[in-house]
């Protein structure tokens, strides 16, 4: 039953029975210092019953205090238990058992500071007791208020992992393949380091190259925004980040730290790698560079969410470096970081797709070959410098710079074929293509091109952020600056040849060039002011205003060749020759340059209550509205076939309203959101010209285009600490809702398989998702949990067809409904863990259309994997897991794909060496498959990966620690 909030007049509780707070400052005995150490606390009834337990953490609420200055503390969220009469008890293997009477009359007790003494090293080497020697549990996870900690030393890593398989084992916590990370379903904002920037946000560096052995914990919260630092209050003009904050042990704040990593295997592949980080607490610098063509996303024995169907992007060689650095004043006045990197990227990818064109009366068919090279080079920099005062927090200023420069190249061989009947399997059928029309094949069209362009895109901005305190009835005033320039430029020859031919018709070759010219710039400025119209309601208006304008150009150079001028054999077509006489194509050449204006004005209401329970805070409710009207003036002048200047003037309106619950002195948050977003038309979506560069892919636009509305609704929920000792639980769920949509519906020709698209706007669309997360504790110590995922998305897409060129058209709707859920049960001790795991996903598809047959596609996972460390400092890491794939029309696509990786290692020198044997795919049976669905139709493909191997590597591990 609920404690009733406290009122005027509220008798006495009698707290025995009920659910209490107990909180107490940990010291050393001796100094006088705060402990940082793991130390375990327990509280024991009378006959020595263990009613709870805990963990000392340090409050992270002093976010620039130097470290020496944190607060550390043990914390008992919920005793639970009759009576008032208890011990504390306090024990470390380096630290003597401590015990302490307590009294718990309230719902809240402070035990104040409480002294425990360090063993010194004769005591820790002898302390035992009989037979038995004392040795503390580790609690793996803490909750403080709204921060979780995470204890490195609790969790059990294979020998030389880094920071990304610690992560992937902390509960609650979801690391995607493109590295994004979920906490109890919600999503991290930022990846810290001791509370600061690292590499400016591409937290691939800090996953992949800092040692998990370095780590002391990792704690998630609520990072301040500046609003908060300078005025005090969170404003939803300027949200608080949710940050995920590693902490190195502090052995490792005030030296260095490096590894390195050379490896080779078979099938030629290899592994170059090298880290270095040095810190203080006034500098940090950190270097790294890599050498790889594996591109792989996980090590053997780790669970994650990888699977066959998410290696999409073929085989990528990698080449690059970086460095970063840091600068911090020790009074948090000045604090200057920045980073460097460079990288080289050489992509091989090879793809087979099978498409199946929703049609009324019957679908159509395609199969498409496409071998494509890329390579691209990226330089950047960024660098972000932070002002404050020395004393208080009166003001903050923040400014941004960053430059960026990359190089691009794209090579592509493409062959395909649309049929009228579904094709199967026929594995010549590319060959007879790139010949001619293949018989009895219901052949509509066949097409063959080969591409190559390169472009040079170069890139700067700066901003700033201004916030300062003001006096009277205003508390604050807020500036923006936000300026952009970039400009892309050709860089290689470039060429788009193609060879088409329709049934019944003779093929055409056609030789084109199109050197792409793009520049822009824009910048915005802005500001808001912050006042406090009551003690729980707080007032922002802002204003900004916005400039941008964004020149394109497209010069089609073209010489349509006979087809006697290649041979008819000649599979790949010829790229671009001197003796060829190239003309202007009018159709298709045009430059654009288009002006963008708007202000913005908006005006944010946020109200914030706290209720008390027993003379303390309990529960915060926080509603806000956001209403902003955006006035926009496009203007966009078109320079090609027909002229012509086209502009749009429109108040785009955008409202954002939020109720949030959350509990004081525990992480559990209920979140309701509804935003109404609207979006401008394009305006080059609204050129009244007909573009045919691509013969099976028309385009025109729509002049009559409108504005589109979207309504979106979602509710967030999570709980991270234990309900009931056993539970934690999240669940999310969103809607959206389209009105005016802009969708590219199309003229379909079913003699020729020719589409000619044309932007329209469609109502009808629909999508949502509901996500629940619960993690189950089996056992008292939670060494056996289970963590299940369910997963339910609705959806209804809506797109129109014609059959006659426009005349008349027809909605096709496809409705989706995807499911999933996937379970884990692990067991984890220190020189042991394994897994069970099991996955199930569908895609069940339906259609009001004429002949279309509902269909389902269904995606099995399970296995196991594990960890073992064995005697002399051996270690052994393997998983084992099937993937299945049923209801594909490409039949050779529904596969049964037993996956096994394995690790041997070998811990030398103290750690400082480690030896291991890697075999990636054993058994030779990874098959990247892909599937997607909206109205016009689905496609499956199929893509290269990378080819199973056994691999030997070499890691140093170097260190300084010159403090203990």
């Amino acid at each position: 039953m609920a404690v009733p909030l406290s009122v005027v007049g509220q008798k006495p509780v009698d707290w025995s029975g009920k659910k209490r707070q107990v909180r107490a400052e940990l010291f050393n005995a001796v100094t006088g210092v705060a402990i940082r150490d793991s130390l375990y606390a327990e509280i024991l009834l009378p006959d020595s019953t263990v009613v709870a337990s805990t963990f000392n953490v340090f409050n992270p609420r002093y976010e620039y205090a130097n470290e020496d200055e944190y607060r550390y503390y043990i914390n008992f969220n919920s005793v639970d238990a009759k009576g008032e009469e208890f011990l504390l008890r306090v024990s470390h293997p380096d630290y003597a058992t401590t015990y302490l009477p307590i009294k718990l009359s309230t719902f809240d007790t402070d035990l104040g500071p409480l002294s425990v003494r360090k063993l010194n090293s004769y005591e820790r080497k002898h302390r035992q007791l009989g037979e038995v020697t004392v040795t503390a549990s580790i609690i793996q996870v803490v909750n403080k208020g709204d921060t979780i900690q995470y204890n490195a030393d609790a969790f059990a890593l294979a020998q030389g992992s880094m920071l990304d398989a610690l992560i992937e084992q902390l509960p609650g916590v979801e690391l995607r393949e493109n590295g994004q990370l979920y906490v109890n379903g919600r999503f991290i904002d930022k990846l810290l380091l001791d509370g600061k920037d690292f590499f400016k946000g591409d937290q691939f560096v800090l996953l992949q190259n800092l040692p998990a052995y370095a780590v002391k914990d990792v704690q998630v919260y609520e990072k301040a925004s500046i609003t908060q630092e300078v005025f005090g209050f969170e404003s939803p003009d300027d949200p608080n980040l949710y940050v995920m904050d590693v902490h190195l042990k502090k052995s490792y704040n005030n030296g260095w730290i490096a590894n390195a990593e050379v490896s080779g295997g078979t099938h030629d592949r290899y592994r170059i790698r090298a880290f270095g980080l040095g810190y203080n607490k006034n500098v940090r610098v950190a270097a790294y560079g890599l050498m790889n063509n594996l591109n792989e996303t996980r090590n053997p024995g780790r669970s994650g969410n990888w699977q066959p169907s998410n290696q999409t992007n073929g085989i990528t060689t990698t080449k690059g470096g970086g460095m970063d650095y840091g600068v911090f004043s020790s009074d948090k006045s000045f604090e200057l970081t920045g980073s460097a990197s460079g990288r080289h990227t050489g992509t091989s990818l090879n793809t087979l797709t099978n498409i199946q064109t929703f049609l009324d009366g019957g679908d159509n068919y395609t199969r498409r070959w496409k071998d494509q090279k890329n390579t691209a080079t990226d330089i950047k920099t960024e660098h972000s410098l932070t002002l404050r005062p020395k004393e208080g927090h009166s003001y903050q200023h923040v400014f941004d710079f960053s430059a960026e420069l990359e190089n691009g190249k794209v090579s592509v061989d493409n062959t395909e074929g649309t049929f009228g009947k579904s094709i199967g399997n026929r594995p010549t059928l590319r060959d007879e293509l790139e010949i001619g029309m293949p018989d009895e094949m219901d052949v509509i069209n066949r097409y063959i091109q080969t591409i190559q362009q390169g472009n040079r895109e170069f890139g700067l901005s700066f901003g700033s952020m201004h916030a300062l305190s003001l006096f009277g009835t205003l508390q604050g005033l807020q500036l923006y600056t936000q300026v952009l320039y970039r400009h892309i430029t050709p860089r290689y020859p470039d060429f788009n040849n193609y060879l088409v031919q329709y049934a019944g018709s003779p093929s055409v070759v056609s030789s084109c060039s199109n050197p792409i010219r793009d520049h822009g710039y824009n910048y915005m400025i802005g500001g808001s002011l912050i006042k406090q119209l009551t003690s729980e309601l707080l007032f922002i208006p802002r204003i900004d205003y916005f400039q941008a304008y964004i020149f394109k150009g497209n010069d089609w150079l073209t010489d349509e060749l006979s087809d006697s001028t290649i041979r008819s054999n000649d599979v790949r077509l010829p790229s671009m020759k001197d003796d060829m006489l190239m003309r202007l194509d009018p159709r298709n050449s045009y430059t654009t340059g288009e002006h963008i204006y708007y202000l913005r004005p908006r005006i944010t209401l946020s109200y914030r209550k706290t209720y008390l329970r027993d003379g303390k805070e309990f529960l915060t409710v926080n509603p806000s509205i956001t209403a902003e009207a955006r006035f926009v003036r496009r203007q966009m002048s078109f320079r090609g076939i027909d002229d012509q200047n086209v502009a749009l003037n429109a108040a785009v309106p955008t409202v954002n309203v939020g109720l949030q619950f959350s509990t004081v002195g525990s992480p559990q948050d209920l979140m309701l959101t509804y935003k109404l977003s609207g979006r401008e038309a394009d305006l080059f979506n609204k050129i009244n010209v007909m573009f045919d560069y691509d013969p099976l892919n028309i385009r025109i636009g729509n002049p009559a285009l409108k504005n589109s509305l979207n309504h979106s609704f979602e509710l967030l929920y999570y709980n991270s600490d234990w309900m009931f000792d056993r539970l934690k639980m999240w669940l999310s769920f969103n809607y959206n809702i389209f009105d005016n949509q802009t969708a590219m519906s199309y003229a379909y020709d079913r003699s020729t398989g020719i589409k000619t698209f044309k932007p329209i706007n469609i109502d009808g669309n629909r999508s949502g998702n509901i996500m629940v997360g619960p993690t189950i504790a089996l056992d008292r110590d939670k060494k056996f949990t289970f963590v299940d995922y369910v997963t339910i998305e609705p959806s209804r897409s809506v797109d129109m067809i014609s059959y006659d060129n426009f005349l008349s058209s027809e909605k096709n709707i496809v409705n989706t409904l995807y499911f999933s859920q996937s379970g884990t049960l692990k067991y984890s001790v220190k020189r042991f863990t394994a897994a069970i795991e099991g996955r199930y996903e569908s895609r069940h598809v339906t259609s009001p259309l004429q002949k279309f047959n509902s269909f389902t596609i269904k995606n099995y996972r399970y296995g196991v994997s594990g960890r073992v460390l064995l005697p002399a400092d051996f270690e052994l890491s393997s998983d084992i897991m099937m993937y299945s794939t049923r209801g594909y029309d490409y039949h050779e696509m529904n596969t049964n794909q037993l996956v096994w990786n394995a690790r041997m290692s070998k811990s030398l020198m103290k750690g400082s060496l480690i030896v291991a044997v890697d075999g990636y795919d054993i058994l030779s049976k990874v098959k990247n498959i892909s599937y997607n669905i909206d109205a016009q139709g689905r496609t499956e493909t199929w893509v290269n990966s990378i080819p199973s191997y056994v691999m030997l590597s070499l890691r140093w591990n170097f260190s300084k620690k010159p403090r203990e």
